[in-house]
Order: structure tokens, then sequence, then C-alpha cells
């Protein structure tokens, strides 16, 4: 069954925007790269009042708004102090993954790990299985 969610991101991206693009950030390392991204983009608006805020200065600190509660998520943008969403599925990864998905996910996602500008690691769950 097709489904878009799980097709390969950079087939998202026309091929003529990638020699632009000089930052991708990645899921298992989210906090920081949201961290970086974000206090490397300035508003326009700053040079009109003279209070030069990043993005992370103005936004990211606050977390994901103005409200303490907000999502029952305190703390800065895109970082997880909370257990609501901790499932420890790194630990049941084995109980479901097989070689044999394995090779299907390779296969599927090969032009991810092909794509120069994600830098994205290669993991072998099962080494030498083919």
């Amino acid at each position: 069954c097709h489904d878009v969610h799980w097709e390969a991101q950079v087939l998202k991206i026309d091929a003529k925007w990638w020699p632009y693009i000089d930052f991708v950030g990645h899921q298992h390392n989210v906090h920081e790269d949201a961290k970086t991204l974000l206090s490397s983009l300035y508003s326009n608006r700053d040079l009109k009042n003279k209070v030069i805020q990043s993005a992370w200065d103005r936004y990211g600190k606050k977390g994901w708004g103005d409200d303490d509660k907000c999502e029952e998520r305190p703390g800065e943008f895109m970082e997880e102090k909370s257990s609501v969403h901790s499932n420890d599925s790194r630990s049941q990864l084995l109980e479901w993954y097989t070689p044999e998905l394995e090779k299907v996910v390779e296969e599927q996602w090969a032009v991810e790990w092909e794509q120069e500008e994600t830098h994205f690691e290669k993991i072998k769950l099962f080494p030498g299985k083919k």
C-alpha cells in the first residue's frame, strides 16, 4: 500500500534546489539542529528596530509558545524533557526489524543515502546478511 509519508524526503525537493541547500537537520539531533538553524536566521524588521535577535533568541528559547503549559512541553523549541512521547522504541527495534525488512528499507531509501548534501549515516543492523 503506497503512503506518501514513507517516501524518500530528498525526492520532495526538486534537483534544481539542492545546490542552494546549505543545512540539513536530522531527527536524532533535532534540538541541536533546530537551535543551529534558528540561530542563523535574522529578520529585516530587527534592522529597523535596531534590536538584533536571531529566530532562536526570539522564538526558540521560549519553546512551543508563550504559555508554560503549551502541549505540556516546557523548555526550548524541539527539546524533549518529558516522557509523554517516550516509548523506548530503540530497544524494541530488533524485535520487529528483520534482515529482510532491512533490505527493503535499503532499496526504498537508497536515494536518501546517495544524496551527498543530506549526510545521512547508513546503519546496518544485520551486517553481512543479504
